[in-house]
């Protein structure tokens, strides 16, 4: 691979080339990349070599993990991600233009997305805006806002309240959810109608990941009584969290949709005094949106204005 300063560039870049090498530095390897672009493997990783040996610069990094970043890459990423975008809104607002809904909105959602049934929302989207695809990404609400905030999402669902979002991005509550104690069906609490924070302290307890708004959630109304919870265990999944207290791992607190289906035996109890809730929040950037993710938000938030997000009661 040529070096810094062996010929300034004059080659022909293309666009898709620029926009496989976008993606791939995205998705962190050749086949998610690939995946998101719904083209082979191999073409993908012809576009990136054919763009490196016209610029003259390695971009992509081979490691045991997938692909990083190399100093040029990073220059050329930041250039290029806005190329990308460019020729995507060009699309979007001559399609607008015309009438036509089309385009891509990417969404990034929390798993499980609360009581959100997201496959009917999307498919009710889907019916409404054939021509609008939707890409779905899962992360923590961190990993949620970042993204907004790097353009790489165009609207999210977090468990953050709307005021907690930060500058450049605006949100709306879509629902709240109960959060409830679970405890293994032979514990002395499975009998209780409603239980306290309190009588959880010094009880084994079974956390979800840190640096979520879950567990942020939690953590804050355990505080708040005065609890520090004696964790044993962690996990990145609810679903895991389900199991291993009914595994008598210990105790936990999760929202309603964790337990509401079937799965391992926990008894779930609503807290008191008042109960414990969590929201559920959309976001956006605050600035305009192209076309297609305007349409999407627009849907969403019609929906939850006129009561009919599918799942939420």
């Amino acid at each position: 691979m040529p070096g810094r300063g062996d010929r300034t560039y004059d080659g022909p870049m293309e666009l898709h080339q620029l926009r496989a090498f976008v993606h791939v530095a995205q998705a962190g390897t050749f086949t998610r990349g690939a995946e998101e672009l719904y083209v082979a493997q191999s073409a993908v990783s012809r576009a990136v070599g054919r763009l490196e040996a016209e610029l003259g610069f390695e971009l992509l990094r081979r490691t045991s993990r997938g692909v990083e970043l190399t100093e040029a890459g990073e220059i050329v990423f930041a250039r290029a991600r806005e190329v990308v975008a460019g020729a995507d809104l060009i699309r979007s607002d001559l399609a607008a233009l015309s009438g036509l809904a089309e385009g891509t909105v990417a969404v990034g959602t929390m798993l499980p997305p609360g009581p959100i049934d997201l496959p009917e929302l999307l498919a009710r989207f889907h019916a409404s805006h054939p021509g609008i695809v939707v890409r779905v990404r899962e992360g923590s609400a961190p990993e949620i806002l970042a993204l907004l905030r790097r353009e790489q999402l165009d609207v999210g669902v977090t468990g953050l309240p709307a005021d907690e979002l930060g500058d450049g991005l605006a949100g709306e509550l879509l629902a709240t959810e109960e959060l409830l104690v679970i405890v293994p069906p032979q514990h002395p609490l499975a009998g209780r109608e409603r239980a306290s924070l309190a009588e959880l302290a010094g009880a084994p307890f079974v956390g979800y990941r840190r640096g979520s708004a879950l567990r942020d959630t939690i953590d804050e109304a355990l505080r708040t009584c005065g609890v520090a919870p004696d964790i044993v265990v962690e996990t990145d999944e609810l679903v895991s969290v389900r199991e291993l207290v009914a595994g008598s791992l210990g105790v936990s607190i999760v929202p309603r949709s964790t337990v509401a289906g079937p799965g391992p035996a926990v008894v779930a109890i609503p807290v008191e005094p008042g109960g414990l809730r969590r929201p559920l929040t959309l976001v956006w950037r605050a600035r305009g949106q192209p076309p297609a993710a305007a349409a999407f938000l627009g849907f969403v938030r019609a929906a939850a204005a006129a009561g009919d997000l599918p799942g939420v009661p």
